[in-house]
């Protein structure tokens, strides 16, 4: 008390508990990275399926004599919601959140161009991306970046190879709707999923079409997150999720042993294309000489 410092991280987390993909493997980063320093993490947690309420923060926020915060936003923290949190008077890092400082996030951009590129590179021609596959729409301003931007990064490749996007979005049936799809778009030869999770929602409906990947249809994902769950080995990029939980917690603890340090330049971390068995044909895969991932 003497000190004013308490040794405790906040981690606050606001998501949509029905649909959000978790960043699997951030916390362990946070909790490692606080741990190295000496520090206790206090994880506070928001559901945003429920009603709104006129106070955004609950009452552990100003309770848990907290040092810095970690917000991660998974694209639904309000503006109110930021605005409470800035007039804490905390330091605050934000992870997986697009800012110029203060911030750990990812290169989505470069992501998806990425992995676009590489099916480009192995022949795929006709290339859809599936943005969403939900029952739940999330409307700007509550959009998270990373959707804009894998798309951004897509379009970039297809622009670049001289091939055209075809964008897709499938709400509140979306089972019916992608059945509908596939039938009508049958010359489709790849589909690049915004996230794993909805990689693995396109795989049910191809299994009830009989429609086989990768010999019919390449699918690739995105995060790493969901991609064990795939029955055929998921081409994705991984989203390096301990190191930016690590890297959060640097940054917040910087910010704490130095108080007039107020800003810090954001880190950003590039994702990783793992090659796998959902975008190689079996003819491929016999002469496959290369490790795949």
């Amino acid at each position: 008390m003497r000190t004013g410092r308490f040794f405790n991280l906040g981690y606050f987390e606001a998501k949509r508990q029905s649909t959000d993909i978790p960043l699997r493997g951030s916390e362990d980063g946070i909790h490692d990275g606080a741990t190295r320093h000496g520090y206790r993490v206090v994880l506070i947690k928001i559901s945003m399926d429920g009603p709104e309420k006129s106070n955004p923060i609950p009452a552990i926020f100003s309770e848990a004599h907290l040092d810095a915060l970690i917000v991660s936003n998974g694209g639904h923290l309000s503006s109110e919601c930021k605005e409470a949190i800035r007039a804490s008077g905390l330091p605050v890092v934000y992870l997986n959140e697009k800012e110029p400082k203060n911030s750990v996030y990812v290169d989505d951009l470069y992501g998806a161009e990425r992995i676009t590129t590489y099916l480009v590179e192995q022949g795929y021609c006709r290339i859809s991306y599936l943005a969403s596959c939900t029952a739940h729409v999330i409307k700007p301003p509550l959009e998270h970046y990373s959707g804009p931007d894998r798309i951004a990064g897509y379009k970039k490749a297809l622009a670049l190879a001289g091939l055209s996007p075809e964008v897709l979005n499938f709400g509140p049936e979306w089972q019916r709707d992608v059945s509908e799809w596939l039938k009508i778009r049958q010359n489709v030869d790849a589909v690049v999923c915004s996230n794993d999770f909805y990689a693995l929602r396109l795989f049910r409906i191809l299994y009830q079409e009989h429609i086989r990947v990768p010999d019919k249809l390449a699918v690739t994902g995105y995060g790493d997150d969901y991609s064990n769950e795939s029955p055929v080995t998921l081409t994705t990029m991984r989203i390096p999720f301990y190191e930016m939980g690590l890297a959060a917690a640097e940054m917040a603890i910087e910010l704490c042993n130095n108080p007039k340090q107020q800003v810090i330049p954001s880190t950003v971390f590039r994702p990783e294309l793992l090659i796998r068995d959902s975008t190689i044909s079996f003819e491929k895969r016999k002469g496959q000489t290369t490790p795949i991932a």
